[in-house]
């Protein structure tokens, strides 16, 4: 299980890693400005303790399983 995303009451404050590889793109498409800043696109060793520092909107962080590529 590795950190996949923060919530707040209004929805998405963070994303660190889509659960499904195609939904990334949707997101962004969906929601382009709220979501500006606050995807992982380094895919870097991001936790929920850091981001709970730096977005205090933040109430829920969720783990998802890292599933193999298609």
């Amino acid at each position: 299980m590795v950190f996949e995303a923060a919530w707040s009451p209004e929805g998405a404050t963070f994303i660190n890693r889509p659960r499904w590889y195609d939904t990334l793109s949707e997101i962004r498409q969906e929601c382009p400005n709220k979501l500006n800043e606050r995807i992982n696109e380094s895919g870097g060793g991001t936790t929920a303790e850091k981001v709970k520092q730096n977005r205090s909107d933040s109430l829920l962080f969720n783990d998802s399983l890292v599933r193999k590529g298609p």
